[in-house]
């Protein structure tokens, strides 16, 4: 079962998590969130880390928040909004129909300190 995000925040990609199975049999969700509440003194976007070891009967009800520094591309993407998104070769993909995808590492959206999101437009 995958623990329901706090109130004062919003799926800011995709509402599904990313995957990642670890060879000790558990496994680790990633998902990227925003601040939705104006009184937080925080805001931006943050990446949400869950983790379930092979061992545990149970999950935990909330989500370990982990905040990384995430630089997304600069330029038009006001309003990118994902129909999809997938992984291939060591990548996250995001797809937005109208927009094109946007991309990271996996490896690092789950481990590294700064993940570097990449943009790439359909063809015209």
């Amino acid at each position: 079962m995958i623990p329901s995000l706090s109130p004062h925040r919003f799926v800011a990609f995709h509402p599904r998590p990313v995957l990642r199975r670890r060879a000790t049999g558990g496994y680790d969700l990633a998902l990227i969130a925003r601040y939705l509440s104006r009184k937080s003194r925080e805001d931006g976007d943050v990446l949400l880390l869950f983790t379930k070891e092979k061992e545990s009967s149970c999950c935990s009800d909330q989500w370990m928040e982990k905040k990384k520094d995430m630089r997304l591309p600069t330029g038009p993407l006001g309003g990118f909004c994902p129909d999809m998104f997938f992984s291939f070769k060591g990548n996250t993909f995001w797809v937005d129909l109208s927009q094109g995808f946007m991309c990271c590492d996996t490896n690092v959206l789950f481990s590294g300190d700064t993940v570097d999101f990449r943009h790439l437009s359909f063809p015209p």
